[in-house]
């Protein structure tokens, strides 16, 4: 059997892929947009000038960790923070457990200071690289889909 044949595992009928309802927007960051904005990293005024035309929104999760200071300066840093203090009872900022070396890698604590939701993204793979099944608290911390 070639490596690259996958078997169906019997949970995978759960994971099929839908159209989320029109009550839920996600902004993907690809290659039409890398090639309108430029390189990655984006300064982070871009993600604050989309957060603040989010202000309808009842929650905006951020998959992006903004754990290290901006290559633009702490001016940029600044321009972000100030969007999240506008809408900080609907911000979720994701945080990562790095089990191998006992810690949790969160955003800047600048990013902390609104008080935003934090929720982790971890999803541990099945054999076959698969993620099926998702741990949705660790302790006291919570999952970003919760």
């Amino acid at each position: 059997m070639s490596s690259e044949m996958r078997i169906p595992n019997e949970y995978d009928r759960f994971f099929v892929k839908k159209t989320p309802p029109a009550s839920i927007v996600i902004l993907g960051i690809d290659d039409d947009s890398l090639n309108a904005i430029g390189q990655w990293p984006w300064p982070r005024k871009v993600f604050a000038d989309v957060l603040l035309d989010l202000k309808e929104a009842s929650r905006i999760g951020i998959d992006i960790l903004f754990s290290e200071a901006s290559r633009f300066g702490t001016s940029d840093d600044w321009k972000l923070q100030e969007s999240f203090e506008e809408l900080a009872d609907k911000i979720v900022l994701p945080i990562q457990f790095d089990e191998r070396a006992g810690k949790i890698l969160k955003p800047l604590p600048l990013f902390l200071e609104s008080q935003p939701v934090l929720g982790f993204v971890n999803i541990l793979a099945d054999d076959d690289g698969i993620g099926r099944n998702l741990e949705t608290r660790k302790g006291d911390d919570i999952s970003f889909s919760e």
